[in-house]
């Protein structure tokens, strides 16, 4: 399933169990699947669906925006949110854009992490050679490492 970058380290944590899409997802309760940035990206660990419901945006309680993820932040937040990252323009919705929003169905798929141990310690040694890589100057052009060789035996 994809995530936004921001998300992965509280689905992996397992502070955010559930996800809501504006769209029925293609997944199936039972399942595993994969957590990606992207269609492109590795897969960062795994999920398992757990149960997929169908709610509005509007009938979302404030309990349902905590265990997405947005603990202790105003609802109102999360619907911008939401209407964000599913491509509307906020700035052009009206009352009555809004109002459809809040009545349209959409689907809260219910996951709980696969993180094992091995897991977690993989994601970590990931995250240290990230570092290390970022920290390496970069690599000369074939141009300056010639140049350097014949500097070299002079």
């Amino acid at each position: 399933m994809l995530f936004k970058q921001e998300l992965v380290a509280n689905v992996l944590a397992d502070r955010k169990r559930p996800t809501v899409r504006l769209n029925c997802p293609r997944v199936s309760v039972g399942h595993s699947y994969a957590v990606q940035t992207s269609f492109y990206s590795l897969s960062i660990e795994r999920i398992t669906v757990t149960d997929m419901l169908t709610y509005t945006l509007g009938g979302l309680t404030q309990r349902d925006v905590d265990l997405e993820g947005w603990k202790n932040r105003p609802r109102q937040e999360f619907e911008q949110y939401f209407a964000e990252v599913n491509h509307f323009e906020l700035e052009m919705m009206s009352a009555a854009a809004w109002k459809k929003l809040r009545a349209r169905p959409i689907w809260c798929v219910e996951f709980k992490p696969e993180c094992t141990a091995a897991g977690r310690a993989k994601t970590k040694l990931a995250k240290k050679a990230a570092k290390k890589v970022a920290k390496r100057p970069a690599h000369k052009t074939a141009k300056e490492a010639a140049a350097k060789k014949t500097t070299r035996g002079r």
